[in-house]
């Protein structure tokens, strides 16, 4: 049996998740205590989304952030950012699919617009994810289609 790092063994079960996660929580708590001990926010950002079916029961009943007023905020501003994202998925999803009818796609886009949600936000994430292939306006690559 491999370390959990190489990547050659299946993830444990959520209580050993949980457990190879403490560590990080301890980090997490004594990082809102001051916005500075740990450094970089963005790290948190994606240790966060990486590690949310760890962290989210322990947010969820109080745990995680008991008297950590800074580190509830900051839970609860990264959660409202993801919902624009999450609201759109499924339209994604059916416009990435071949088998949606032509006649269905508009109101899939329409459904994504509708969405609204960060315009920063949503910039980072198309030169995260998606400018690797696809290029809007100056922003990315040729290699997909072109999106503007």
């Amino acid at each position: 049996m491999g370390d959990r790092m190489s990547g050659d063994r299946e993830p444990g079960n959520l209580t050993e998740v949980s457990a190879n996660f403490a560590p990080i929580v301890a980090d997490w708590r004594a990082f809102s205590k001051g916005p500075n001990e740990l450094g970089n926010r963005s790290t948190w950002r994606g240790t966060l989304g990486a590690q949310q079916s760890a962290w989210l029961d322990a947010y969820q009943n109080g745990s995680l952030t008991a008297d950590r007023p800074a580190a509830k905020q900051y839970i609860a501003d990264y959660i409202a950012r993801q919902e624009p994202g999450l609201k759109a998925q499924v339209h994604v999803k059916a416009l990435l699919n071949p088998d949606t009818a032509e006649d269905e796609r508009p109101g899939h886009y329409e459904a994504i617009v509708a969405v609204g949600g960060d315009l920063n936000n949503g910039a980072h994430v198309f030169q995260r994810v998606c400018a690797t292939c696809h290029r809007v306006e100056q922003v990315g690559y040729d290699f997909g289609p072109e999106l503007t």
